[in-house]
C-alpha cells in the first residue's frame, strides 16, 4: 500500500464515520486496516484513527447502530463440539473454527479459562434474515458475574487492533441483547444484560499482540484510550496450548 498524508487519512475517516445509516458497517472499511505510518508527520496510521474517532465521540455514535434480534433465538442446537467446516472453506476460517471449537469442547469437560470463565457456545449467529449483512460471534463465555461476546484473532490474521475493537463494538451493538439472555436460560442464569461485555482474544506471536505490546511500551495511547471508551477487553491465547493468559 502506498502510503498516505495524515489529512487524507482524516478526511477518509471521517467522511466513513458521517455517512448516514452506514456506522454498522465502519468497522469493515479499508482504512480501519492501514499499516504503517504517513510519509508526511510519520505518524501510525491507526494511532491517527484511533484519535480522530475519539474527536468524533465515536463511542456515542456507534449507539445509533439498531439491534438485530433473531427470533429463533440464538443458541443453535447443532453445536455438538465437532468441526463442521466445508473442505472448499479458506484455511483461516477453518482454523479459527477448530480453535473455538476445541476451546467450547475443553469447557465441555470442565475447563475453565482464567477470567473468562466457561466456554459455553460458538460460531453465535447475529442475522436474523439472510439479507441481514452482519457475521457471526466467535465464542461466547460466562463466569459468575459477566458474560463475554468474544472475537478470536489467529496468527494468520492480518486486521489491526483497531479494526478488531471496532468489530467486536459493532456485534455488541447489533446483538437483540434480551433475545440473546433469554436464548442461555441455564448458562446465564442471574445475569442481564448489563453483564455482556466484548472481548477481542489474539494470539501470542500475532501482528495484534505487537500492537498490544506497543501498549505496555507506552505507545498506541489513543488507540489504548478509545478501546477503554468502547469498554472492549484484550486478552491472549497459545495457538499450541490453547492457554488463555488473564
Amino acid at each position: 500500500m502506498h502510503s498516505k498524508n495524515k489529512i487524507d487519512i482524516i478526511k477518509k475517516i471521517t467522511d466513513e464515520v458521517e455517512k448516514s445509516g452506514k456506522i454498522e458497517k465502519f468497522y469493515m472499511a479499508k482504512t480501519i486496516n492501514y499499516i504503517g505510518r504517513t510519509y508526511d508527520t510519520r505518524e501510525d496510521y491507526s494511532e491517527i484513527i484511533a484519535g480522530e474517532l475519539l474527536k468524533l465521540d465515536f463511542k456515542n455514535k456507534i449507539l445509533s447502530i439498531k439491534e438485530i434480534v433473531r427470533e429463533k433465538g440464538y443458541k443453535v442446537d447443532a453445536h455438538s463440539g465437532v468441526v463442521a467446516t466445508a473442505s472448499s472453506e479458506d484455511q483461516a476460517n477453518r482454523k479459527i473454527e477448530w480453535i473455538a471449537i476445541n476451546l467450547f469442547n475443553q469447557s465441555k469437560n470442565g475447563k475453565v479459562f482464567n477470567n473468562l470463565g466457561t466456554i459455553v457456545d460458538y460460531q453465535i449467529p447475529l442475522k436474523d434474515k439472510l439479507t441481514d449483512k452482519i457475521g457471526k460471534i466467535d465464542l461466547i463465555s460466562v463466569n459468575k458475574n459477566d458474560i463475554f461476546l468474544i472475537e478470536l484473532k489467529i496468527k494468520e490474521s492480518t486486521e489491526t487492533l483497531l479494526r478488531c475493537i471496532l468489530e467486536i463494538s459493532t456485534y455488541y451493538q447489533v446483538l437483540g441483547k434480551a433475545k440473546f439472555i433469554e436464548s442461555y436460560p441455564k448458562e446465564f442464569s442471574n445475569l442481564a444484560e448489563k453483564n455482556i461485555k466484548k472481548v477481542v482474544l489474539i494470539a501470542k506471536e500475532s501482528s495484534q499482540y505487537d500492537e498490544l505490546e506497543a501498549f505496555n511500551k507506552g505507545e498506541k495511547n489513543n488507540l489504548k484510550q478509545l478501546m477503554a471508551e468502547l469498554q472492549v477487553q484484550v486478552f491472549v491465547f497459545d495457538e499450541l496450548s490453547l492457554e488463555i493468559e488473564a
